[in-house]
């Protein structure tokens, strides 16, 4: 399957990985959210 061209594989290129995310990554990416770093380059709202 296929969302807005990406297949649902790992994509590696030199020292670069992307590859979706899991349930695993969840603790992470609401640990990110809330730094205050990364709301002054990015909108999240802030219920998230």
């Amino acid at each position: 399957m296929t969302i807005a061209g990406w297949s649902r594989r790992r994509s590696r290129r030199g020292e670069i990985t992307l590859r979706p995310f899991t349930e695993g990554d969840i603790p992470w990416v609401y640990a990110v959210s809330h730094d205050p770093e990364v709301q002054r380059f990015v909108q999240i709202p802030q219920a998230y």
